[in-house]
């Protein structure tokens, strides 16, 4: 009897690159084309567009709750696109004149979001997975109606996402080496890439934490091979963490030193200016204030959600509207509603395919079961206000981990057994090619007649 490979004929014809590539070809479809069009503030592009016109024009002091670091690129970019405006940003909907460029602006989220499909599709393939299963991962991202809203604005989400997969990408390469400078510099970009998820929000600490998880867990292993060795892997565990440190230190504190270095003029975040002339011990006490007044957050918000919700998409967020045109916050259903019940499946086979509890700790997927736990769980600890996009990160590693189990279906099942995963991989692409278009007037800004938004707001009535 033939052998059936676990992938359909029309993934054998691509290799892993070009199905990479392609995935970040249609990344680049869905984002790029009229990115400059509503030329209207939308949502918090109030606050983004403000910023960063500040880095790269006015130089006023503001005070935000994030670190710099998205924010620095975003105005790198509007510089180069010859952003000189320094107007004052005061709601959505406000008319944005040509001398805004915030083509520019939005481009930076457009690339990342872009990209992160494609980073999805070779994440889960280096944790083990099959051609299919991460062709399905990176499919499921690339045509979620959520992540092309916020990668279409001005927004430090998908920046987050691209820098915190990234981080653990290069951290899976090092993986792959036992050449120590081959190692050591790619531990250090993961350290870089690392500085930039949590230099774009916070909550990028859980790319530092799937790091270092991933990196103990390659030394503790090394160490059960040969326990003679035990003194030299330990040396090599700690250099090896220097060097993460040192790539960290070195992009995190850079990001912060052009903060101090651009905003140079008086400004609305004058009270909460240091002296630049103390530059570590002002920087960490900004990172007090930051994360105090990230915790006196306390304004409702209508379109604020509990985290609990958000799985099944309970309140969408409306971004913008402008004569029957809309851009609503709302995700690929399919997407949404499949990848919790993955993600619990594939915990369960974690669980039950291993045969002992040190097979288990030293699966590389259990870090990333960890990493999507810990990428929601300081959600769930605070009492702030929260919206429906605070759950991308979350959905992501979900998606990652629930893929990534999908390869050991086909290792010792029957051709034919294959052959209706492969119908049912087909039916899910489907599936989830329906549920994009058939929010797409609701995520691009098309004109959404009376019926499709009903129609919407007849599934559920919350959405609104």
């Amino acid at each position: 009897m033939n052998a059936v490979s676990p992938s359909p004929y029309w993934i054998n014809k691509f290799t892993p690159r070009k199905i990479a590539f392609m995935l970040f070809a249609v990344g680049l479809i869905m984002r790029l084309p009229f990115l400059s069009l509503p030329r209207q503030v939308v949502f918090d592009e109030i606050y983004f567009c403000e910023f960063a016109t500040q880095y790269c024009c006015g130089h006023k002091n503001f005070f935000d709750i994030h670190p710099p670091h998205a924010k620095l690129l975003i105005a790198a970019s509007a510089k180069v696109f010859g952003h000189k405006s320094d107007i004052q940003y005061k709601n959505i909907g406000q008319q944005l004149d040509e001398s805004v460029a915030i083509e520019g602006m939005r481009l930076v989220p457009a690339f990342a979001g872009a990209a992160i499909p494609s980073i999805i599709f070779l994440l889960v393939y280096m944790l083990g997975g099959s051609v299919l299963s991460a062709f399905l991962a990176g499919f499921a991202i690339c045509f979620d109606n959520s992540f092309i809203v916020q990668s279409r604005i001005v927004a430090l989400d998908p920046i987050l996402i691209f820098f915190m997969l990234t981080s653990v990408l290069t951290c899976l390469r090092v993986m792959r080496s036992d050449i120590k400078m081959d190692r050591y510099f790619w531990i250090a970009l993961s350290g870089m890439f690392s500085a930039m998820a949590v230099g774009s929000k916070f909550t990028g600490l859980t790319a530092v934490a799937i790091s270092f998880g991933l990196l103990g867990m390659t030394a503790i292993d090394k160490i059960y091979a040969n326990s003679k060795m035990w003194l030299d892997q330990t040396k090599n565990f700690a250099a090896e963490m220097i060097v993460f440190v040192c790539g960290f230190a070195v992009v995190y504190l850079g990001g912060w030193y052009l903060h101090f270095f651009l905003l140079t003029e008086t400004g609305s975040g004058d009270a909460f200016m240091l002296n630049t002339g103390h530059f570590f011990q002002d920087t960490f006490k900004l990172h007090k204030i930051m994360l105090s007044a990230n915790a006196g957050i306390t304004t409702p918000h209508p379109y604020a959600s509990p985290w609990y919700t958000w799985f099944y998409l309970k309140r969408p967020i409306f971004y913008w509207q402008e004569a029957g045109k809309v851009i609503y916050f709302i995700g690929n259903p399919v997407v949404w509603f499949s990848v919790l019940p993955g993600f619990v499946y594939a915990v369960f086979y974690w669980y039950r395919n291993s045969t002992s509890w040190k097979e288990r700790i030293f699966d590389r997927n259990l870090i990333m079961i960890l990493g999507a736990i810990a990428s929601i769980a300081p959600m769930a600890a605070v009492n702030r206000p929260l919206f429906l996009y605070h759950y991308l990160p979350t959905l992501t590693f979900l998606c990652i981990v629930t893929f990534s189990s999908f390869p050991n279906w086909s290792q010792s099942i029957s051709p034919k057994r294959k052959k209706l995963y492969q119908g049912l991989a087909v039916i899910y692409v489907t599936l989830i090619l329906i549920g994009f278009a058939i929010i797409s007037p609701l995520s691009f800004g098309f004109h959404a007649g009376g019926s499709v938004r009903s129609y919407l707001q007849s599934l559920y009535t919350s959405w609104r």
